[in-house]
């Protein structure tokens, strides 16, 4: 694109001196004459300024005059910059045209000064205060010109020397040249011709000197920016023609923003401004000059997006003071103020005066973050590292930071009740916190009651280090809302953003419950199922905690809820602790502060619901043996003391051995619930697992219900004990059974009911109620049934038996227990059970102590002790589970007991021992055992009853054997029927 320039000013005798530029030159070349050191001093001193501090700010301070004159004039500045290519013969031309107030004789007269500037004193808001920027133009040419509309003035190097030349001084001539022709140009102005373009009061004309020069000034066009129009507010509008094009910047103010607009693009900047008069003690030290313009100024500028964020600003990085310095500067803003300058016009010069700016530049930035607005979290970016750069950059940024902690600046996460977004009531960083692997979703709606949170995704943000802003781990924020009662939705909003986080931080998470309560921590929760299940407020009765359906998510269940399906509410503690306590004369309240507990009939009916709708089969959960149902008489028992009337095991037990529950109840809730939790309505089966067989030990366990797994229960067992370790040799460890199973109760049988119990036993297991798992055994094993005892053996041990009260019903004694622990509320007793044959005279009782032989018994020769035989007796008949006291033991002989029916019995094989076999003792027609040392060993009856089970011997260690003793002939044994020899691996 061709462009029309403004002619160089040329020499013109006839041009009109307007400015009297003919005195100025006589004056100079007089002082120069009558002292030739004058030349040299003002040649060094305009040579330090075109080569040294100026010698690339041509534009800057060209601009700056501009700026001054349109504030001078009152007028918006309009500055243009023409660079011309050469032509011709004539070289390229900068010029330089601006608006304001024109060029007049003390104008002239300051230009053809150094340090002496026109400026002094002025009120107007000028930025030029020293005389010397024009001295810039000298590093790109040597014969400028400044026009103005009433008249010119110009400098030429040429026509200096010869000026210089003419005065015929020696000493001149001499100091010219020894520096190669230079004089110091400036200071012999001569008259020009010419005036400044349309629309413009003055140009300046600058004929570049050579490439080097051109360069420089295509360089310096090139890097002008917004800064310029910011820290020149004289200035309006800034045109630059180049060859390539043109460029228009112009500047405008929109509150709060500085608009800069750079060929269309449009970038908009929030600024703030300070300013005042100094106190006369800071500019002590300063030159006269400077003291003589006694206020200071300070801006800050932000380049905004178009949201209204801070973006990084793109001009140079340095300090303005005004005009750019060298200064380096690493706050993210630009900073313009009226900072001292050394000689260099450079570096800033250190004093009380800088300190004062400094502060009041860290206070302007600090109401800059705090006025901002919109509020952002991109504000953190204006937050300054704590290292400098340089002196100037590392006390500035000290300042900014001592004032940042307390300054309300930063963004919440979601803005205050009734706020619209962007203007949030920012946040001060010393009460601002931040929640540490938390996402946004689980930030914003913490912060909902945190309102000191900030937004998520700012942990590694280094501004949170450089301001101490606290971090909070999401455990901690978990962990604050214990407490606190918000709306069900809103802790399903917290619950949803916090899917993914790990579980073990979320250990303290509250829950807000059915009952308008707020649980600590998910686990024993139970969450309602979304197609119903137990009613909440049954559930509440029994003083479980139920999440409010509109709070339950699956990140409860990952947490430690359970849904509330019917098994899992019966398996809580609190329910099962109801069931234990069902009988308890103090009501039970699980610890809880509940209200409205169930007694033991509503609680009957609640748990058998859960049993019926959880499916639950006899046995799956033993403990409810101990719930309290009504029997037939309407007193509470445990369901493991009642029968099912009308059920199979009714059939055949003896009357009033037993209660049966309520026919009501049973009537209305069947018999699989019922059974489920304990009533008796077929025969039950001890399956133990690894039993050790120590007689003293089989004891029944202390509980308030029988388990299925307890050898104990089995009236006997010590009994069928012994008898096992007589196959055995004495061993320091008794053996162990790997699995013992029994049927229970068969000393309930009534005599006459023997055919349809063995009938019943006999059915196959698909037909009969499934065992009772035990912890060690598949829950797919199918049991045998042990074989019963016929009638005419031996019932079982005595039960504990107490008078009835004068008038009460039999039924109001005492009853057996199947294996369940007399209630304290039941003092009497039921028909007592005897411990003898029928027709055979009273119960046996066995001793502990030293056998002793009973009656038509021969005794045998003197032995060493032996073993007592005993009698045989029913093994699946439970005992009392408060019993812990030892039973008698009968003394045992050789003589077989009376004849019985056989009762079937199940194969069982010893384990293979590895010690040889011992020899035989107890030999007799018909009967042949080997028996332990000093032991003797008798035959037993055919109608033995025993477990049946596999048992394993424990190590015996090596070593002789004791001779065995001889059993008692059979002439001393009590009669009965001989038996053929048997061997311990096979029964039938």
């Amino acid at each position: 694109m061709t462009h029309t320039a403004e002619e160089s000013p040329r020499p013109s005798p006839t041009a009109d001196d307007v400015f009297g530029t003919a005195r100025l030159r006589d004056t100079v070349l007089a002082t120069w004459s009558a002292s030739p050191a004058r030349l040299r001093e003002d040649a060094n001193a305009e040579e330090d300024l075109a080569l040294g501090g100026y010698r690339d700010r041509v534009v800057v301070e060209l601009a700056q005059n501009a700026a001054d004159a349109a504030a001078r004039a009152g007028v918006p500045g309009r500055l243009r910059i023409a660079l011309r290519d050469r032509a011709g013969d004539n070289p390229p031309v900068l010029a330089v045209a601006n608006s304001g107030a024109p060029l007049d004789a003390s104008g002239v007269a300051s230009l053809a000064t150094l340090r002496a500037s026109a400026k002094r004193e002025d009120g107007t808001g000028t930025v030029g205060r020293f005389g010397v920027g024009f001295a810039a133009v000298l590093a790109v040419s040597d014969e400028p010109a400044v026009l103005g509309r009433t008249g010119g003035v110009r400098w030429s190097l040429t026509e200096a020397r010869e000026a210089v030349a003419a005065l015929r001084v020696p000493a001149l001539d001499e100091e010219v040249r020894r520096r190669e022709g230079h004089v110091p140009l400036l200071r012999l102005p001569f008259p020009a011709e010419g005036s400044a373009p349309e629309g413009y009061d003055t140009v300046v004309v600058l004929p570049l000197r050579d490439a080097v020069a051109e360069d420089l000034v295509e360089r310096l066009l090139t890097g002008i920016d917004d800064a310029l129009l910011l820290s020149l507010p004289g200035l309006a509008e800034i045109v630059v023609e180049t060859p390539e094009g043109t460029r228009v910047l112009r500047r405008r103010v929109e509150d709060p923003y500085t608009v800069i607009e750079d060929d269309g693009a449009v970038r908009r900047w929030r600024t703030v401004s300070h300013g005042g008069a100094l106190d006369t003690a800071l500019l002590a030290g300063r030159p006269v000059e400077e003291r003589l313009r006694p206020w200071w100024a300070v801006t800050w500028a932000v380049p905004v997006d178009a949201e209204g964020a801070p973006e990084a600003p793109r001009t140079v990085p340095v300090v303005h003071a005004p005009t750019p310095s060298e200064e380096p500067l690493g706050v993210p803003a630009l900073l313009i103020a009226t900072l001292p300058l050394d000689t260099s016009r450079r570096h800033v010069a250190p004093g009380p005066l800088t300190d004062f700016l400094v502060a009041r530049a860290a206070e302007a930035y600090a109401e800059l973050l705090a006025d901002w607005r919109p509020v952002t979290p991109a504000l953190l970016d204006l937050v300054p590292g704590p290292l400098g750069r340089a002196e100037v950059d590392g006390a500035v940024r000290a300042a900014i930071l001592a004032l940042l902690p307390r300054t309300a600046f930063l963004a919440p996460a979601v803005p205050h009740e009734g706020e619209e977004p962007g203007s949030y009531t920012a946040l001060r960083p010393v009460e601002a916190e931040v929640v540490s692997g938390a996402g946004r979703e689980t930030v914003e709606v913490l912060a909902e009651v945190l309102p000191s949170l900030l937004p998520a995704g700012l942990e590694s943000s280094p501004a949170l280090r450089t301001l101490d802003i606290a971090r909070v781990p999401l455990t901690e924020a978990v962990d604050r809302l214990a407490g606190l009662e918000r709306a069900p939705g809103w802790w399903y909003r917290l619950y949803e953003s916090l899917a993914g986080v790990d579980p073990d931080r979320l250990t303290g998470l509250p829950v807000p419950l059915a009952s308008g309560r707020t649980a600590l921590g998910p686990r024993h929760i139970l969450l309602p199922l979304p197609d119903g299940g137990p009613a909440a407020g049954a559930l509440a009765r029994l003083g479980l905690k139920v999440a409010h359906p509109e709070a339950a998510h699956p990140l409860l269940e990952k947490l430690g809820a359970l849904p509330a399906t019917p098994r899992a509410v019966l398996t809580t503690p609190q329910v099962r602790a109801a069931v234990a306590a069902s009988l308890d004369e103090e009501p039970w309240d699980g610890g809880l502060e509940t209200e409205g507990l169930p007694d033991p009939e509503e609680l009957a009916e609640l748990v058998l619901g859960l049993v019926r709708d959880a499916g639950l089969e006899t046995g799956d959960e033993p403990w409810l043996g101990a719930l309290a149902l009504p029997d037939e008489d309407g007193e509470l028992a445990p369901a493991c003391e009642l029968v099912l009337p009308g059920g199979a095991f009714a059939s055949v037990m003896r009357e009033d051995a037993l209660a049966a529950v309520d026919a009501d109840l049973a009537a209305r809730w069947g018999e699989k619930p019922l059974a489920a939790c304990g009533v008796l309505s077929s025969f039950a089966l001890v399956r133990a697992h690894d039993t050790v067989l120590d007689p003293d030990e089989l004891e029944p366990r202390e509980g308030d219900w029988p388990e299925p797994d307890d050898a104990g229960l089995l009236d006997a067992v010590d009994v069928w004990s012994e008898d096992v370790l007589d196959r055995f040799p004495d061993t320091p460890v008794p053996p162990v059974a790997t699995e013992l199973l029994a049927v229970r109760d068969l000393d309930l049988v009534a005599d006459d009911r023997w055919p349809q119990a063995l009938a019943l036993l006999a059915r196959p297991p698909s037909a009969r109620p499934s065992p009772p798992p035990s912890a060690s055994c598949s829950p797919t094993a199918r049991p045998s049934p042990s074989a019963p005892t016929p009638p005419g053996g031996c019932a079982a041990t005595p039960s504990s038996t107490g008078a009835a009260p004068p008038g009460s019903s039999p039924r109001a004694a005492t009853r057996s227990s199947p294996g369940c622990t007399r209630r304290p509320t039941r003092a009497a007793s039921r028909t007592p059970r005897s411990c003898a044959p029928s027709g055979s005279g009273p119960p046996r009782r066995r001793s502990s102590t030293s056998p002793a032989a009973p009656p038509n018994s021969s005794t045998a020769s003197p032995t060493p002790p032996a073993r007592s035989p005993r009698p045989s007796s029913t093994a699946s008949t439970p005992r009392s589970r408060r019993s812990t006291r030892r039973r008698s033991r009968s003394p045992r002989t050789c003589a077989p007991s009376p004849p019985r029916p056989a009762a079937p019995r199940t194969s069982w094989t010893p384990p293979r021992r590895s010690w040889p076999t011992p020899p035989t003792c107890c030999r007799s027609p018909g009967t042949a055992r080997s028996c332990p040392s000093g032991r003797t060993s008798p035959p037993r009856s055919p109608n033995s009853s025993r477990s049946a089970g596999s048992a394993r011997p424990s190590p015996r260690p090596s070593g002789a054997r004791a001779p065995c003793t001889t059993c008692p002939p059979p002439s001393a044994r009590s009669s009965g029927p001989a038996r053929p020899p048997r061997t311990p691996s096979t029964r039938s």
